[in-house]
């Protein structure tokens, strides 16, 4: 899924005329791999507000709660 507001606006809008469908049943933010995606995701103009929104109009059934990586480094000194 997209980072920014616009570009999760089109990737929900190209899934459901894909689906050829009016609503989509869950969507989840996935390959949150950067330290940073997370707040990138969800700050002001992040793909979440696109996300909301949607549901709001009706768009989008259910969210879920991101899977998040973290990757984890270990220095023996």
């Amino acid at each position: 899924m997209a980072r920014s507001k616009e570009v999760a606006e089109g990737q929900i809008e190209t899934c459901l005329e894909r689906l050829q469908t009016d609503h989509i049943d869950l969507v989840q933010h996935h390959e949150i791999i950067r330290f940073d995606d997370p707040d990138r995701i969800f700050a002001e103009g992040g793909a979440n507000e696109a996300v909301l929104a949607a549901k709001k109009a009706g768009k989008i059934r259910y969210i879920d709660s991101p899977v998040i990586k973290i990757r984890t480094f270990i220095c023996i000194c």
